[in-house]
């Protein structure tokens, strides 16, 4: 029945589909949506919604061709965007074209293979350390772990990959509240009917603002922290010394505190690295809650290469396993599913003309569900990944090309170290009736369950 409703609205024009896609009240699951439309239509749906085309993509021959070839037409755009540079301020997450470019190169030197491979002993170390306070929680019973623990021990993580030092325990409850806070805060004022002003009093936008400004001051607190210790030739391996030694080599001015620039490179990172990641991980963690023959697997594979925490960096490579899981868990459920840019000058592709002014919504979970490169795309299988990282073109959890996230390896090598390490140290409990069913909220999407994930220490 409802196969037959939808392909009456796909026959019945562009803007039934619209109404069908983007009224509010869908909000949650209109990216499982547009995947849909556009898979059922081949790859390529045009939807309208109040007289803008929507073209939803999730052809990823098209959708290459687009973000690469003429990527300097396609900008970002819209209220959500608006609201997120509001957050983070200028760079990567919100700049075009060469700006875009600027910002890339700035961070290049600290995210290079061998870089991150420097800091994978940190990066151990510093989930170590918040794992073992899981486990001090847990005794006879099994603990329970919610979205607000996984996103507390990112934040941590993050924050002394970002500095080189760990942020005082109130310092960083307050930043992880305000980065859960603000990404809900996203979803609430994309629904709102009525846009009220920042000024206005308890608007959501106000509260916004004022997480902001609280996730600041607690960023700018600790850059200063950081500049007065490598004034003082206390310099350690994190990603703003990576940073601050590239300019330098280049002749270019370091990094200085007071400048614009530098905080909102900080709040970006913190903001593509803290949110994405634990998200992520807690889909990892449910998945393994309800599937046991997969943790099995995984802890056989990890039990043989991990003689002790140490030596993880190193076996790294080795943990196919664990990184096929991870990858169909990114395939599965990405953090982000879709991008979202409008189109500042008509484009002509391989296959026809995209209209200045409309709007292209490459469904990431479209491309990732396309029954035309995956077999079976709804089933959850890791052993896909077994033979090749990316089997053919439609994996696109960290975007592609020149665009390509900077940050894939360090997520990927953050997601299999923090999987091994909780493996090591608790069985998931089996919870069958675990919701795994997404839901979007402002950019990104969490599981719509708020059962929190059971974890017992492994004797």
């Amino acid at each position: 029945m409802v196969g037959k409703i939808y392909r009456n609205l796909m026959a019945s024009g562009s803007a039934a589909l619209g109404n069908y896609i983007f009224s509010p009240k869908f909000t949650p699951i209109r990216y499982q949506r547009v995947a849909k439309a556009a898979n059922e239509a081949g790859g390529i749906a045009l939807a309208k919604y109040f007289g803008r085309n929507y073209f939803l993509i999730s052809d990823p021959l098209v959708a290459r061709e687009l973000h690469t070839t003429h990527v300097s037409s396609l900008k970002r755009g819209g209220r959500l965007y608006a609201l997120i540079q509001r957050i983070v301020g200028d760079g990567p997450i919100t700049a075009d074209g060469s700006e875009w470019l600027h910002h890339r190169q700035q961070l290049n030197p600290s995210l290079t293979d061998s870089a991150v491979s420097a800091y994978l002993p940190s990066i151990v170390k510093s989930h170590a350390h918040n794992f073992n306070q899981w486990l001090q929680r847990s005794s006879s019973f099994p603990i329970a772990i919610s979205r607000e623990d996984v996103t507390a021990v990112l934040c941590s993580v993050i924050s002394k990959l970002v500095f080189g030092f760990s942020i005082n325990d109130d310092d960083l409850r307050s930043l992880c509240a305000n980065e859960f806070k603000k990404n809900v805060l996203l979803g609430q004022i994309g629904l709102a009917p009525i846009k009220l002003p920042t000024w206005f009093p308890f608007s959501r936008n106000r509260r916004l603002h004022k997480l902001t400004l609280g996730s600041t001051e607690v960023l700018q607190k600790q850059l200063q922290v950081y500049l007065q210790r490598n004034n003082h030739n206390q310099p350690v391996l994190c990603l703003l010394n990576s940073i601050n030694a590239e300019s330098i080599a280049q002749a270019r001015c370091p990094l200085h505190f007071g400048k614009n620039h530098l905080i909102d490179l900080v709040r970006n990172i913190f903001y593509a690295s803290i949110m994405t990641t634990s998200i992520s991980l807690e889909w990892a963690l449910r998945v393994l809650s309800t599937k046991p023959q997969i943790l099995d697997s995984l802890r056989c594979e990890i039990d043989f290469f991990v003689s002790d925490e140490y030596s993880i960096p190193t076996v790294l490579p080795y943990l196919r396993k664990c990184k096929s899981f991870i990858l169909e868990v990114l395939r599965l459920y990405p953090p982000a599913p879709g991008v979202f840019r409008n189109v500042s000058r008509e484009i002509s592709y391989t296959g026809g003309t995209l209209p200045r002014g409309s709007t292209v919504i490459t469904s990431i979970y479209g491309m990732h569900t396309n029954n035309l490169y995956w077999e079976d795309p709804f089933s959850f299988r890791p052993d896909r990944f077994d033979l090749d990282a990316s089997p053919n073109d439609a994996y696109w959890p960290f975007h592609t090309g020149g665009h390509i996230c900077p940050g894939k390896t360090l997520a990927l090598s953050e997601l299999i170290i923090a999987l091994v390490l909780i493996v090591r140290r608790f069985n998931v409990v089996w919870q069958p009736s675990l919701s795994l069913e997404g839901n979007l909220i402002g950019p990104l999407v969490f599981s719509s369950g708020s059962d929190s994930v059971l974890l017992e220490r492994r004797i």
